[in-house]
């Protein structure tokens, strides 16, 4: 997982590591989420991203959200994502 949960004493604490564009942090819900060039599943890449990781939404049209996904390396991955694979990020049970 790319971000760490909040402690329940200080609340979430980010630190900018670099300028984007997101509107919110969402994680996989679903084992495999598969990445579209488009917001259509006719246009599905060979890519996905799996249940557990954090991403940022950087918009939603109907049922799709465009996303980017930054993963351990530094590397980011761009491309549209079913909504219903995706939920808001939300703190661990505790």
């Amino acid at each position: 997982m790319n971000v760490l949960m909040p402690e329940i004493a200080t609340g979430l604490e980010l630190e900018t590591t670099q300028q984007t564009h997101w509107q919110t942090l969402m994680q996989v819900t679903s084992q495999r989420a598969w990445l579209s060039a488009t917001p259509d599943i006719a246009n599905r890449r060979k890519a996905w991203i799996v249940k557990g990781d954090v991403v940022g939404v950087i918009q939603t049209q109907g049922n799709w959200a465009e996303i980017e996904y930054v993963g351990d390396s530094g590397k980011t991955t761009h491309g549209w994502v079913n909504s219903n694979d995706i939920q808001p990020l939300t703190p661990p049970a505790s």
